[in-house]
């Protein structure tokens, strides 16, 4: 495989992800081995029941949905069940109480997430928030908190992380890292169109899903927006504390 200028031997992960493109799929489309009556929904519809959406009540619910055919899960259905199907839906989240990764254990916190893509949200977004400052501003009527990075742009970058991974890449993950002066959120699987984000301009990016069925889900629970301007928003949320910016090469995404 080539990137850039350099050539190397493409990997089983690359080869597998080549096989998928060239046949215009999806990963999260692809039918697994598991029986659709294997599995339940009960953290999906409480989602669907809190924002009035009919939730999932049989099959016919899911092949609707796509995440289900034939009698089995598609690999969407796999990732939103409350069962672990899908191992490497992995996230690593690790605090490091310092400007750089080091071996300093002073402070230094780490934990694992799995399973249930929203499962794995809500303890990612703890994770973050717990390790986080927040500041404080009194006015005479109440107190501001302004924490180092808002709830909102945490949650944008985590969605966009998750439902644009490349899960084609079974022995990664994503990885969260927090240091004393930043946030870094990388998420297997570059640029869909391998571009770099780096030399274009954000307010510009065409919007191209990786995993469409994910990013439908995410849609209807308000997670996302179909039309692709959570960079934009991430930009909004972030301009008047934190200086955004974004790196992708030709297998990570990187969000700081």
């Amino acid at each position: 495989m080539r990137y850039d200028d350099q050539t190397h031997i493409a990997s089983r992960d690359e080869i597998f992800s080549l096989g998928l493109s060239g046949k215009n799929l999806s990963y999260d489309a692809l039918q697994t081995d598991i029986s659709w009556n294997s599995a339940t929904f009960n953290l999906l519809n409480s989602y669907f029941k809190e924002l009035g959406i009919r939730i999932i009540e049989d099959y016919n619910d899911l092949v609707s949905l796509e995440l289900a055919k034939n009698n089995v899960l598609t690999n969407a259905g796999a990732l939103l069940a409350d069962q672990k199907f899908i191992k490497h839906s992995l996230v690593f989240a690790t605090y490091w109480n310092d400007f750089e990764k080091s071996n300093n254990k002073t402070g230094k916190s780490m934990d694992n997430f799995d399973g249930n893509l929203l499962e794995i949200l809500k303890n990612s977004q703890q994770f973050i928030e717990n390790k986080s400052n927040v500041d404080f501003k009194k006015t005479d009527t109440k107190r501001i908190e302004y924490p180092d990075y808002p709830k909102l742009a945490i949650r944008e970058a985590l969605v966009n992380a998750l439902v644009h991974r490349d899960y084609t890449k079974f022995y990664d993950q994503i990885n969260i890292n927090i240091y004393t002066d930043r946030l870094e959120i990388i998420s297997p699987g570059g640029m869909v169109d391998k571009s770099k984000i780096q030399e274009l301009d954000p307010y510009r990016i065409e919007s191209k899903r990786r995993n469409p069925i994910l990013a439908n889900i995410f849609s209807m629970l308000k997670l996302m927006e179909r039309r692709g301007s959570g960079i934009k928003r991430n930009f909004k949320y972030l301009c008047n504390t934190r200086k955004l910016q974004f790196k992708t090469y030709p297998r990570i995404y990187i969000w700081w």
